[in-house]
């Protein structure tokens, strides 16, 4: 339905809706990789100008912000993305291995360790040791396999939901007693 090459591995660049992001590094350092890389760069139309503008290989798909991030999750063998913990989570649960490039400082300090400590993913942030990084991942299908499965280990799908309920019960048990309907009460 996304018209990929089936015979090549797809690699997945985003760095949230907003698109803060080293794009152009990013791509300049895949430039020798054998899979079909897709770069979202989100609601950054100054990114995805200047990445149009490269003419980057046949292998290479820009869009910019798309509203089925999910299939192309489910599409792909690997993201790339920064430490971000919304897109963490749907990789997590697309059982789709990650590669972090980046984070706030502090604010998604424990995202990177969460994702590392279990496996389903690792911490790069030197842009120009991607490429390589990732040549060693889809050589290492083993490897990929592994991260994937560590992946789904810790999905958590449904998540909203339950962290919806368990608000909505300490709402309702915390709520302030109704006013009485007498204004004399």
């Amino acid at each position: 339905a996304l018209n990929l090459d089936p015979d090549l591995p797809v690699i997945m660049v985003i760095a949230g809706g907003e698109g803060v992001g080293p794009f152009e590094h990013i791509a300049e350092s895949l430039e020798n990789i054998n899979a079909t890389i897709i770069i979202i760069t989100g609601k950054n139309s100054s990114a995805l100008m200047k990445l149009e503008s490269k003419h980057l290989p046949d292998n290479y798909r820009v869009l910019g912000f798309i509203k089925n991030v999910p299939e192309y999750m489910q599409a792909s063998d690997l993201i790339i993305t920064k430490a971000g913990p919304g897109t963490i989570m749907e990789a997590l649960n697309s059982h789709l291995p990650l590669v972090l490039f980046s984070k706030l400082p502090g604010q998604e300090d424990g995202n990177v360790d969460f994702v590392t400590t279990h496996g389903a993913g690792l911490w790069q942030p030197k842009i120009n040791d991607l490429g390589p990084t990732v040549s060693a991942l889809l050589d290492s299908p083993g490897k990929l396999q592994e991260m994937r499965q560590a992946a789904a280990a810790i999905a958590q799908a449904g998540a909203s939901r339950h962290i919806a309920a368990a608000i909505g019960s300490q709402i309702g048990a915390t709520a302030a007693p109704e006013a009485p309907d007498s204004p004399d009460a």
